[in-house]
């Protein structure tokens, strides 16, 4: 008997890069009801099956998107995106100052 071949899966599926690179901010179309803008978010994520992908919201929040739905943010998206992190950000930090000032009473 000869060596396996890489034919007979020894190796594992085949799989396809990500369609984006991670980091990427995407608009997912999916999120788009009765007339609402759909959500922009941050690739952070890509099921190796090709069942969706993982998105991070400015806010921290996580959710799944099917891939079929998504597409690239435009300049105004990743600018509002970027926007709105920065302000939770500021706001998470001005928290953790109001929090760490409570202890020192």
């Amino acid at each position: 008997m000869g060596q396996a071949s890489h034919s007979e899966g020894r190796e594992g599926p085949a799989t396809t890069p990500p369609r984006y690179p991670l980091g990427a901010h995407l608009v997912d179309e999916g999120t788009a009801v009765l007339g609402e803008t759909p959500w922009t978010g941050r690739l952070v994520h890509v099921f190796e099956d090709g069942s969706g992908s993982r998105l991070l919201s400015p806010t921290g929040f996580v959710w799944t998107a099917a891939d079929h739905r998504l597409r690239p943010a435009t300049a105004d998206e990743r600018a509002a995106y970027e926007a709105a992190s920065a302000r939770t950000d500021r706001q998470r930090d001005a928290l953790a100052a109001r929090i760490a000032g409570l202890g020192e009473r």
